[in-house]
């Protein structure tokens, strides 16, 4: 949330911010049990039965068990730290996509560059509740999403925000011309204001009327 806050301009409103599902976390758990389970094993065996000598006491079976539950570790983590270190949020005037924390990758979609929006799940996404986006947009090229909780909510939250967006770009549009209309409707065929032209020619007719009295005081 820091990083929205530091990232919002001031005008700029956070309408939405994607989570994981929960099958992020149980692929991490799943990765550190299945590490963990040669080490956790071996080592319930030596307690229980009690082998002579223990399993664990061969250097090599302590190594491989070791190694596993590390890499085992390392796979859970690498899960977690992606979780934390991500953020997709949707706000009144952008798509913001951030990963990583001390390599950051920071991608922003304006939503009037938005041109199209792919929805993709798999059946297992539609049991489990999760799916990923694909959006292409003017000169973003294609930007992938990872897999978000609650993807229905999302899409109805982006496409909203697109419409209200395009709106209020038309509404400002449309003002503009306006404008422009007015001002064209003020000037003149030389494009000079009709203001500017009625005291030009009040000017000149003040100047003429100076110069005939100037000339009969000086008959």
């Amino acid at each position: 949330m820091g990083f929205l806050k530091e990232s919002l301009a001031q005008h700029e409103r956070l309408l939405y911010e994607a989570r994981f599902n929960w099958t992020h976390d149980v692929s991490a758990w799943a990765w550190f049990f299945v590490g963990a389970a040669p080490l956790g094993s071996w080592a319930l065996y030596d307690i229980f039965a009690k082998p002579e000598p223990p399993v664990l006491s061969d250097p090599a079976a302590l190594i491989a068990s070791a190694a596993s539950a590390a890499l085992g570790v390392s796979f859970a983590l690498t899960r977690y730290v992606d979780k934390w270190t991500t953020v997709i949020a949707l706000t009144s005037e952008r798509l913001i996509l951030k990963r990583g924390f001390i390599a950051r990758a920071s991608l922003d979609v304006a939503l009037r560059q938005i041109e199209e929006v792919d929805f993709v799940q798999s059946f297992w996404g539609r049991l489990c509740g999760y799916g990923r986006f694909v959006i292409a947009g003017e000169g973003v090229g294609v930007v992938k999403l990872p897999n978000i909780d609650r993807p229905v909510a999302f899409r109805q939250a982006l496409e909203e925000a697109v419409v209200a967006r395009r709106g209020a770009m038309r509404g400002r549009d449309a003002e503009e011309l306006s404008g422009v209309a007015r001002a064209a409707h003020d000037c003149d065929a030389q494009g000079r204001p009709l203001r500017k032209r009625r005291f030009v020619r009040h000017v000149a007719v003040a100047a003429a009327a100076s110069d005939r009295r100037a000339s009969g005081q000086s008959a």
